[in-house]
């Protein structure tokens, strides 16, 4: 600064020496021409040179004045600059924290101060550390200038602690600044660090994990949770402990039980049972329970072995075990019976779903046969699995024969009384079966790869029954289409809806698109990148049987979701189940918050539809409105909508 100071007053000298060269020169050239010893008299002419001193005093004068002017303005300049750093530091709400070449930290805000309870002279010369509260400090460190040095920037989530040792998780950004200085010429590098305080939303996110993966009145792990622990020990097989066992246990007539003592006591006697499954048998076998009177368990390849019907006899005689002591009850006795159905890797499937349902398939099995037993699956059991193949040509027929239609169940919203879009279902009338379930032939659909082609029968069909019914202003928001998460992440998928969308002409802004939790966690990047796709087409996105999986808000965020859709099992028995109502309500408190607005799908009743009112979830669908109806059948429905609301209304009992 100061060179270029210098070079600006002598550039001003320079200019004022020139107008008196000029203004001198016409002087000069006025005199006649004389002979070189004549030279003398004309320079040292006292004219001449008191005017030369004059115009040289007036330049060093101009000179001095404007280069302290211009060092008084640059300091003016950087001193204002500097109170409006400290005024942006003083008044964001993020922790900020600078940091010199050194990583010795030069400057925190106030945020910084109360984020951490650390005043600045505690900090300032101190080098920038990470205490991660799983003691990997050095590593964690590593990491994060590592990547900052290679890239220039690092972002992350971490757990830490305060000064006063709270555990705190922060969202953290560090920055490498690097500028060069004017004077010198060398670059000065600093490094910024941006912290937010998300210790409440780690914690929400982990108060609806654990709703939605642990039973409430056991604290096992529930159906959710088991299916992913199966999951990953089929992707841990050893081959030279190539076997798992799977084993669903019910408790024999439970329901006349609890109809006997009390809910209540059934809950205690349930409570006692999954305390005796954990006493006897090995701490290595998963428990959990998946539900009412229904537990599970996974016998772990270590346990197994080679042979593993020995050791699953075993534990089907620890089982038994358990129920052979009376459980005694507000001094009532309940001796009770058990019956057990086994699966075993790779011998009855390969898949966490094949498992489970041959597992169940040999439980049903015992029931039929007399319960208080046990059976390991067979496949002479499996009528069902057998049955596919069939399934799978004949439903090549019915896509081919116009055999697949499509029924569209309302959604209502309570609190504006009015239906405000559709979902579109797919419905087989097979020609030798009749009505197929669209949960068994979608999953073989889905397995032989048909699946491309009903979901997009659905979505086309959909598509054209939007237009019709905007053409005869009828359509209600929008209609609602599942995408398989077979084909969302399938790379082509995004480029097949544009051709589909452009070969019918249709209009995005009429069709949301549901997925589910499944085809989200498949590849983050691709699916954020495809929905955001998606959404500038004009589609809307809602995430369907949201709960189920392992959704975080961090993901609901990342994929911009415009609607979640609470799964029905959460709604089933909400108003007996506290534990739905429960996961239930944090669900709706969390979407609210980011602004995504939330489906109770299966609502069957009254009693739900208020529940869900009342929680603050408008957005309704179920039987107590409409079952899927064919379209002819919809359009009466439609017509008769003035008529037909307000009694949905009174009889859900909303202004109550």
């Amino acid at each position: 600064m100061q060179f270029i100071t210098s070079l600006s007053c002598l550039l001003f000298s320079w200019s004022f020496i020139a107008i008196g060269v000029e203004f001198v020169a016409p002087v000069l050239k006025e005199r006649p021409v004389v002979e070189p010893e004549e030279t003398l008299n004309i320079l040292i002419n006292h004219d001449t040179i008191m005017m030369i001193i004059t115009l040289f005093c007036a330049a060093v004068f101009i000179m001095v004045m404007y280069g302290r002017w211009l060092k008084v303005k640059l300091a003016f300049q950087a001193t204002t600059k500097q109170s409006f750093i400290d005024s942006l530091l003083a008044n964001t709400r993020e922790a900020i924290w600078i940091a010199d070449k050194d990583r010795e930290i030069e400057k925190i805000n106030t945020a910084y101060s109360d984020l951490f309870g650390l005043e600045e002279d505690e900090i300032v010369g101190k080098c920038f550390k990470v205490y991660n509260d799983e003691g990997r400090n050095y590593e964690v460190e590593n990491i994060i200038w590592q990547e900052v040095v290679k890239t220039g920037f690092w972002h992350g989530e971490l757990w830490t602690y305060n000064k006063d040792n709270q555990r705190i998780s922060i969202d953290m950004s560090v920055t490498r600044v690097a500028t060069s200085q004017k004077v010198t010429g060398q670059v000065e590098v600093k490094y910024v660090g941006m912290m937010f305080d998300v210790t409440d939303r780690k914690h929400n996110e982990q108060a609806l994990h654990q709703l939605a993966t642990r039973d409430q009145l056991t604290d096992l792990p529930n159906r959710t949770l088991f299916i992913e622990y199966i999951k990953h020990s089929i992707s841990t097989i050893q081959p030279s402990l190539p076997h798992i066992a799977v084993a669903f246990i019910d408790i024999d007539n439970f329901k006349k039980v609890n109809s006997s003592i009390g809910l209540l006591e059934g809950d205690e006697i349930i409570s006692m049972v999954a305390v005796r499954l954990e006493k006897q048998l090995d701490s290595s076998i998963s428990i959990a329970r998946l539900g009412g009177d229904e537990f599970a368990l996974l016998v772990p390849n270590v346990l197994c072995g080679s042979n593993p019907i020995v050791y699953i006899e075993k534990v089907i005689l620890d089982v038994q075990l358990c129920f052979k002591q009376t459980f005694r009850i507000a001094d009532q006795e309940v001796n009770l019976t058990t019956s057990i159905g086994v699966a075993i890797y790779p011998t009855h499937g390969t898949k966490a779903d094949a498992l489970m349902r041959c597992a169940d398939t040999a439980l049903n099995r015992v029931k039929i046969s007399g319960r208080n037993d046990a059976l390991i699956f067979d496949h002479v059991m499996d009528d069902i699995t057998s049955d596919d193949l069939n399934i799978e040509s004949e439903l090549v027929g019915a896509l081919n024969n116009n055999e697949l239609s499509i029924h569209y169940q309302p959604l209502f919203h309570s609190k504006e009384e009015r239906i405000y879009g559709f979902e579109a279902l797919v419905r087989w009338n097979s020609k030798t079966r009749g009505l197929v379930p669209p949960g068994h032939f979608i999953e073989i659909a889905e397995q032989n790869g048909l699946i491309r082609q009903v979901d997009f029968f659905v979505l086309k069909e959909a598509f054209s029954a939007a237009q019709r019914w905007y053409d005869k202003g009828l359509m209600r928001g929008r209609i609602a289409v599942n995408i398989s998460s077979v084909n969302f992440q399938q790379a082509e998928f995004v480029c097949q809806i544009k051709e589909l969308v452009a070969s019918i002409n249709g209009n995005c802004k009429l069709i949301e698109l549901e997925l589910t939790e499944t085809a989200m966690m498949i590849d983050a990047p691709t699916v954020a990148k495809n929905i955001s796709i998606l959404k500038s087409m004009g589609f809307t996105i809602a995430l369907d049987d949201f709960g189920t999986g392992f959704s975080s808000l961090g993901h609901l965020k990342q994929f911009d979701i415009d609607k979640v859709k609470i799964d029905r099992s959460f709604i089933h028995e909400i108003e007996f189940n506290e534990q739905d109502r429960n996961i239930t309500s944090v669900i709706i408190q969390l979407a609210g918050h980011l602004n995504i607005d939330v489906v109770g799908e299966g609502v069957e009743n009254e009693q739900q539809a208020y529940l869900l009112h009342v929680m603050g979830c408008h957005h309704l669908q179920g039987y107590l409105f409409s079952r899927p109806l064919p379209e002819p059948q919809l359009m009466e429905y439609l017509k008769e909508l003035p008529k037909t609301l307000p009694n949905v209304s009174q009889r859900m009992n909303i202004g109550r």
